[in-house]
């Protein structure tokens, strides 16, 4: 079976040909520096093209323009929790088979992994974040894909 899969293009002092695989990311959290410092995280690998929103109004368009492959997203905001928003992607048909990831200082590093805690998401990361077992779980979750035909 194939997946979709995004090329990554040759852009500027770009060390990577034109038939990389690379896998788009939305990463949802009030915190502005913590979206900041996650994006530069997985943008310095050059497998992730990664999207910010720090509004929990705004994730469902941002989503819906950007297509993300997986949604990296906090579940306490301000205005619409990520259980809400987590309900309102899966009701959609261009993103009901988007992988969530939620990020959430409301769990311990025990329940890390859980499918069980909180509606909506395929996995839950306790806050604060370890990059190297946040780009191993990404590493899982887009597995399949990576086998795609370019």
């Amino acid at each position: 079976m194939l997946f979709p899969c995004r090329i990554k293009p040759n852009g500027l002092g770009s060390a990577f040909s034109n038939n990389m695989t690379t896998f788009r990311i939305l990463v949802v959290d009030d915190d502005q520096r913590l979206t900041a410092l996650i994006r530069k995280m997985l943008e310095s690998s050059g497998e992730y093209e990664v999207l910010e929103e720090n509004r929990s109004h705004q994730v469902l368009p941002a989503a819906l323009q950007f297509l993300p492959d997986v949604i990296l997203m906090d579940v306490a905001m301000p205005g619409k929790d990520g259980g809400e928003i987590a309900n309102e992607i899966r009701a959609c048909q261009e993103l009901r088979n988007t992988s969530i990831l939620f990020l959430t200082a409301l769990i311990s590093k025990a329940d890390t992994g859980s499918k069980t805690i909180m509606r909506g998401a395929n996995e839950y990361m306790a806050k604060p974040v370890d990059p190297a077992y946040l780009k191993q779980r990404l590493a899982e979750i887009l597995g399949s894909r990576k086998t795609c035909e370019v």
